[in-house]
């Protein structure tokens, strides 16, 4: 069982650093968003699934919730540019 734990936190943040990996490098590409978007499913996946087989403390919610962040950072970063837009008035 501890195996399978480590191996799922292992793919969690291999998830994470490949998406940011994506978010830097193939946003050229015409199926960018696409591949965002599976990278970014399957990680909230890999993530629920930690929490739910395996007990849950504290540190493993900030590490998912950190590995979420960093992995989705184009995500975040999208939200928070729409927050700006519809404060300051010039949202497109």
């Amino acid at each position: 069982m501890k195996d399978k734990k480590k191996l799922l936190w292992a793919i969690f943040w291999m998830l994470a650093v490949l998406t940011l990996a994506v978010y830097s490098v193939l946003w050229m590409k015409q199926w960018y968003y696409v591949l965002l978007s599976f990278l970014g499913i399957v990680s909230l996946i890999v993530g629920i699934s930690i929490l739910r087989f395996f007990r849950t403390n504290n540190r493993s919610i900030i590490l998912i919730v950190l590995g979420l962040v960093v992995g989705q950072w184009w995500f975040v970063e999208l939200i928070f540019i729409q927050i700006i837009w519809q404060v300051k008035g010039f949202s497109p």
